[in-house]
């Protein structure tokens, strides 16, 4: 796979891991203030989402750290 088909398909996985954290998280508040029982699904969905986004989040300060100069 080419570098550049790599950058824009992992651009992909990351704009559809936060649009699926925002509208699963949505669904699950909006659920909860009603007063029902969120769905099981919903909850792995959503639990799903935002461990996925943490984890991109520090690979990308653990990228951003690695590839810094050394203080001489």
């Amino acid at each position: 796979m080419k570098a550049e088909r790599r950058r824009n398909v992992s651009r992909l996985l990351t704009f559809l891991s936060f649009l699926l954290l925002i509208v699963s998280t949505t669904f699950f508040v909006r659920i909860k203030a009603q007063g029902h029982t969120v769905p099981l699904w919903l909850m792995g969905v959503t639990g799903y989402a935002w461990i996925f986004c943490a984890f991109l989040l520090i690979n990308n300060v653990a990228r951003k750290f690695s590839r810094r100069k050394p203080i001489q």
